[in-house]
């Protein structure tokens, strides 16, 4: 899985190399997705976890397709996004990432 760089995730924290541990964590199997967000929302100062629903989320059973994001408080705001039908992490703003595929999310 790769990881955004330290770089990148500076854009939204002053703890980029501490929230890079937790992504790695995560990645290694160390930890749950939910404990890293939780992590990530406190690192970037948001206002919660939230999830976004993909629309193929209610034919898949227990498999999930959309995106958990820190709710930094508007859709455009760059955040910390889990996206599951990637399977990959990415730091940007949900509202872009729904924007560039309508026809996936409600």
């Amino acid at each position: 899985m790769r990881l955004p760089s330290v770089k990148t995730q500076s854009a939204i924290t002053a703890y980029p190399m501490k929230l890079r541990m937790w992504l790695e964590r995560y990645r290694d199997g160390q930890e749950s997705l939910r404990a890293v967000m939780e992590e990530a929302n406190e690192l970037i100062g948001g206002h919660g976890v939230e999830y976004i629903r993909h629309k193929e989320d209610a034919f898949t059973g227990p498999r999930v397709f959309g995106l958990e994001c820190v709710n930094m408080g508007a859709p455009y705001a760059a955040t910390l996004l889990f996206d599951h039908d990637k399977g990959a992490f990415i730091v940007g703003s949900w509202g872009s990432l729904v924007e560039s595929r309508p026809n996936s999310y409600e």
